[in-house]
This record gives C-alpha cells, structure tokens and sequence, in this order.
C-alpha cells in the first residue's frame, strides 16, 4: 500500500501524461478509486514505456518523476531554441556585379533564411554580413559604425541598392513580359516569377492572387506555337505549378517530335547518296571537264578579244601619225614610237622611189602598205606597229 499511495501522490502528472499518450483513462480522486485493475494498467503502461519507477523513497520517486516529465516533454516536441557559434558563409556582395557575386535580391535572400532560422545570434550573423560585403558596400556598412544592428544594415543596404521602381511600372513590366525565343518554358516561368517578387516587395498579395497572377501572365505570355498547342491544358488546370508541369511535358514532346523528321531525311539522303554513288561520280566528273572546258574557253575568248583591241589600238595610232605634218623629235628622245617612226618613213620614201617604175605594170600603190592595186584610202590590209603585213 505504501507504493500505490506513493504513486498517488507524486505520478498524479504522469498518470495524466500515459492517460493522453496511451488512452488509458486512470483518473482517481482518492485513494479508495485505485483499483488492482487500474494498477496492473499503471504497471503495464511503465513496462511499455520501458521504464521502471524509483520508489525506494518519496523524495526519490519525485526526482524520478520530474527527470521523467521533463524528457516526456522535450520528446513530445518541445524543443529549446539552439544558438550556433561557427560563422554562417554569405555570398559576397560588392553592389558592383562583379565576377561570382551575388544580386542583391539573392544576397538578401540569404540574410533573411538565416533570421529566420534562428540558430544563429545577431552578433553572429552581423558579423557574416560584414565578412561578405565587399567594395562600395563594405564602406556603406563602415559608415554606420561598428554598433549598427542588422535591421541597419539591411536598412541601409536595401535603400542604396533596392529597387526603385514604382508598383505600377512594376506591373506593367509583369503583365507585359512575352516569352522570347531563346527561351525554353522553365526560363521563361522564373522570369516570371522574379517579375511578381518584385512587385510583392511594394505590394504584398496573397496565395491565391500569386497563383492567380502567374498562371494568366505564364500562358498568355508563352510564344504563339507553344499557346496553340497548350490552351487545353489551361483551361483545364488552375493551378500554375501544375500547369507549369504539364507545358513542360507538352513541350519535350514537341521538340522530339520535330527532331524525328529532320533525322528521318537526313537517313533517307544518306541512303540515296549510297545507292546512287556510281552514277553520282561519273556526273561529277562530267561536270568538272565542263566546267573546266568552260573555263578555258573563256579564258581564250579574254585573251582574244584583248588583243583585237590592243592591235585596233595600234592602227588608230598608226593612222594618226601619218596625218601628222612637221613632225620634229628631239635628240635625246630615244622612244620605240619615234623609231618605229623614222622606219617607217624611210620605208616610204622607198615605196615612193619605186612607184614611178612599176606604176605603169601594176596600177597605183598604196602609200600605207606599199602594196600594188589599191590606195590608201581603200586599203584593207591588217599590220603591225612596224607596219608589216599581217596577212602573208
């Protein structure tokens, strides 16, 4: 009798505690309620616990009992705030965007997590904030002195290199974002999404708006081949996460489906060229000799037609010279014109000399080609800069 009192007195908490934990109803007033039935129920409940009360005394079944009540309590999922004493890593922040360095959005980001966790103390955390500035905001957090709380720093850092933009350029930027080219679906939706965080800064917007504002703002947005193939998935989904999903699926699907005709022609041209490839190089081969033949033949023709001009030329001169009354040349003047020059009056004066003999036999001589038969004026004869005949 003097444990079951004992237990009366002094586990009237536990009794209370296993009643809640194992839906034992053992809720006695006096000691006449206690029961043996209630008592074996006691007895079971320490042995499935896997504890054994010390009750050697009184004062040793109340230690027993509040070490007990106090690792119930602690178990049952109350636990005691934790404070770290190693330093939390931060990504650096220059304000600069500089190589490896964070946003500010994102560096905020970071800062606000570890608040929130609360494992750390503001000391320690201030110190990291400290340690991850760089450049022109590390000498921003200088000028606050070494005193300045978080909430300062942050404060200050936000009103330097936080947005400016007013809520309605905001949402205009939102609801007027479109899907580029160059973007997939999952770029484009956390384009989005950066969008609309930008405008919960301003203006804070509930659950349902969010989902409400990205999924009409993701579909309208998206590029005009992908809406066409997807507005059944809008209509049927409200949800934007899910939506989000089932657009991604549809356009896997689309993109392998446009890569199998492109590798079907590729096979059918790689076939076609194995099976045609004697006759492809006998045409091959045709096609080079023509159009080497071609080229030669052009090549000729240049060259012809250069020297028609060029000997056209020269009898342009030629015809010119003769005109020329008075002609004098200099004695230093030693050019190929002015000799071929005086050859060729030294072969007029020839031809003069001989004309008067022979004029009478073979008709008048012509004074350009010193040939019988013709004039000058009706003289056909092709010739040289040195007035040689050209048709002999």
């Amino acid at each position: 009798m003097f444990y079951v009192s004992m237990l009366y007195v002094y586990m009237f908490p536990l009794v209370l505690f296993l009643s809640c934990s194992f839906n034992i109803i053992i809720l006695p007033t006096t000691m006449a309620e206690f029961t043996e039935e209630e008592i074996g129920k006691l007895v079971s409940s320490f042995k499935e616990l896997g504890v054994k009360p010390k009750a050697d005394s009184a004062s040793d079944l109340k230690d027993w009992m509040e070490q007990f009540t106090k690792s119930a309590v602690v178990s049952s999922g109350h636990k005691e705030a934790v404070h770290l004493t190693h330093k939390p890593r931060i990504s650096p922040f220059s304000g600069e965007g500089g190589k490896g360095e964070a946003s500010f959005d994102l560096w905020r980001y970071e800062v606000e997590c570890l608040q929130e966790e609360k494992s750390y103390s503001e000391d320690i955390i201030k110190q990291a904030i400290r340690n991850s500035l760089r450049g022109t905001a590390v000498r921003i957090a200088m000028r606050l002195g070494s005193k300045a709380s978080v909430e300062e720093l942050m404060r200050k850092l936000k009103s330097v290199y936080g947005p400016v933009e007013v809520t309605e350029t905001l949402m205009a930027n939102f609801y007027g974002a479109r899907q580029k080219e160059s973007e997939d679906v999952s770029t484009w939706a956390c384009r989005i999404e950066d969008l609309l965080m930008k405008v919960y800064e301003h203006t804070p917007l509930g659950a349902k708006e969010i989902n409400r504002m990205l999924r009409n703002v993701f579909y309208t947005g998206l590029r005009q081949e992908m809406k066409d193939i997807t507005g059944h998935k809008y209509d049927a989904i409200d949800d934007y996460d899910k939506l989000l999903i089932a657009v991604r699926q549809v356009e896997k699907d689309h993109n392998r489906d446009k890569e199998i005709p492109d590798k079907t022609k590729q096979a059918t041209g790689t076939s076609k060229m194995a099976a045609t490839s004697p006759e492809t190089n006998q045409i091959q081969q045709m096609y080079a000799v023509v159009n080497q033949l071609s080229t030669d033949f052009k090549s000729f023709k240049a060259d012809a037609e250069k020297g028609a001009k060029d000997l056209k030329k020269r009898q342009q001169d030629w015809e010119k010279r003769n005109k020329r009354q008075g002609y004098r040349h200099s004695n230093n003047d030693r050019s190929d014109w002015s000799q071929d020059y005086r050859q060729d009056q030294g072969k007029e004066q020839g031809f003069r000399q001989d004309r008067g003999k022979d004029q009478g036999n073979r008709g008048p001589v012509c004074w350009r080609c010193g040939q019988y038969g013709h004039i000058r004026r009706d003289c056909r004869v092709i010739m040289d800069h040195s007035r040689r005949d050209l048709n002999l």
